[in-house]
């Protein structure tokens, strides 16, 4: 599978990606243990198509907290 970012470059997500990607919203709001976290953090730091699926995510919640406010959007993000 590939991802492409903003600027048309294709990128191969390893399986690695898909753990990721699962977490990423858990992460954004500040669901995850200290482990889970810092392996996220340590992921985005050398995973581009990752990081920007994250730079994405952030985005939206930004637009979310215009429109609906913080205290809704925390429920939206919390880790299932």
């Amino acid at each position: 599978m590939n991802f492409q970012n903003k600027n048309s470059r294709s990128y191969f997500l390893n399986p690695e990606c898909y753990f990721i990607q699962d977490y990423l919203c858990a992460y954004l709001s500040n669901s995850l243990n200290d482990i889970e976290k810092k392996n996220l953090e340590n992921h985005l730091k050398n995973c581009p198509a990752c990081y920007f699926e994250y730079e994405s995510l952030v985005e939206f919640k930004k637009e979310l907290q215009k429109s609906i406010g913080d205290k809704d959007i925390q429920a939206l993000f919390k880790k299932k």
